[in-house]
């Protein structure tokens, strides 16, 4: 697989050292504008034939992410120019949900993949097999037990935020396309993604998301006291992002093969 055909500006030229492969990490942090393209590239190769699942996992810089929803209030472009003063630039993303603070201790996973439309076909079912890698990991390799389940006063809440003792760890995403394949028969590609707190200043990153809600006029507010990072839940001397994304990595792939 090779990367998509994009220009590259000097902000991102790490991104040229990505693998090209399905299933692939960065241990370099990752231009939000580049891991976009790589979701784009990767969700439009789902939609070919003989296609396979992909897994790119990731980190970015300091920012907020939000879906194009919010990017439709009026006060979306003044609240932009006043937090990227601040140094924490707003982007838009591709799938659906809300705010979500990024930072280099945040580990992102884009998972993709694709099937032939079939009556188990639900927004459910591809949250499972986006969370179940995830969840499983945590079990079997730092016995951590997570669950899925919503949690007020999250950022982006939701029913499928992967949870430990009713603390929000990661939020979830997910973008359909439908298509036929080479047969006509009717198909969907799904783009899921996962922000999962590594190790991130979490009073920091809900202090911006506030912020942001402030200036774009949106009556909501983010307690940061229902989250917790992995690295409080994992034994220091155990607590390794690499090694985190290594692992979360092999099991994607694990599960996308049984």
């Amino acid at each position: 697989m090779s990367l998509p055909s994009y220009s590259l500006n000097k902000s991102e030229q790490e991104a040229q050292k990505l693998p090209a492969e399905d299933f692939s990490l960065s241990e370099a942090l990752v231009p939000f504008e580049t891991a976009s393209n790589i979701e784009s590239f990767l969700l439009n190769k789902a939609t070919l034939p003989f296609s396979v699942p992909g897994c790119f996992i990731w980190s970015m810089p300091q920012g907020i992410v939000v879906p194009k929803s919010i990017s439709s209030k009026p006060s979306f472009k003044n609240a932009c120019e006043t937090m990227a003063s601040l140094n924490w630039p707003v982007h838009v993303r591709q799938t659906g949900g809300d705010l979500t603070p990024q930072a280099p201790g945040m580990i992102n996973i884009s998972y993709i993949f694709s099937e032939v439309w079939h009556e188990k076909t639900s927004i459910e079912a591809a949250y499972k097999k986006l969370c179940n890698p995830i969840t499983n990991y945590l079990n079997d390799t730092y016995n951590i037990k997570s669950y899925t389940s919503s949690v007020e006063g999250a950022f982006c809440d939701g029913k499928f935020n992967i949870v430990v003792d009713g603390l929000k760890i990661a939020g979830t995403a997910q973008k359909w396309r439908r298509f036929k394949n080479q047969n006509k028969e009717d198909c969907l590609a799904v783009l899921g993604h996962v922000a999962l707190l590594g190790d991130v200043p979490i009073h920091q990153l809900i202090a911006a998301s506030n912020s942001f809600y402030k200036l774009c006029d949106i009556e909501k507010k983010i307690k940061p006291e229902n989250h917790i990072n992995l690295s409080e839940l994992i034994p220091p001397q155990k607590f390794n992002r690499t090694d985190l994304m290594k692992g979360l990595l092999n099991s994607f792939h694990d599960h996308t093969q049984s």
